[in-house]
């Protein structure tokens, strides 16, 4: 059913907004908690894709749960290969959440294997977001050479 209403309620904003401007952010935790994988909605949103914000969750008997992306149930790899036959090259955003992760060590842990499999084989802007606590932001890009760099400041 929800699938349904974003596919019909994005045509028809599509009939009324012109503008390449207007696009859609596809959350894997947000389409998770709508009871829809992500995957289902990548083809909806494909052409008009500009962010992708990602975690892992588990289902469990109280409900959902996010963790660090790998550690879950979403399907990674077909995600990748899904946002590369889109030919998607924006951003990726790490969402994080101070409960997914117990120290500083684990969380850059986490990125790096999310870096090194989304870089590869085509480089996606990567933005660690981390939830309820920012004493900073991390942002990850590209230098052109293929290899991410981290650049601090204050939030």
């Amino acid at each position: 059913m929800v699938l349904v209403f974003l596919s019909e309620f994005g045509e028809k904003l599509l009939e009324h907004v012109h503008s390449q401007n207007f696009g859609f952010t596809l959350d894997i935790k947000q389409a998770a908690q709508s009871g829809v994988g992500a995957l289902k909605y990548l083809p909806i949103m494909a052409e008009r894709l500009k962010n992708v914000h990602i975690c892992d969750f588990v289902h469990t008997e109280s409900g959902m749960q996010t963790c660090l992306p790998f550690r879950g149930e979403m399907n990674f790899a077909a995600l990748r290969q899904g946002l590369l036959e889109a030919n998607y090259e924006g951003p990726v955003m790490l969402e994080v959440y101070q409960h997914d992760y117990e120290s500083e060590e684990e969380l850059f842990c986490c990125y790096q294997s999310v870096a090194d499999f989304f870089l590869l084989p085509r480089s996606l802007r990567l933005v660690l977001f981390e939830h309820f606590r920012c004493p900073c932001v991390v942002r990850i890009f590209d230098d052109g050479k293929g290899v991410p760099r981290l650049k601090l400041s204050s939030a």
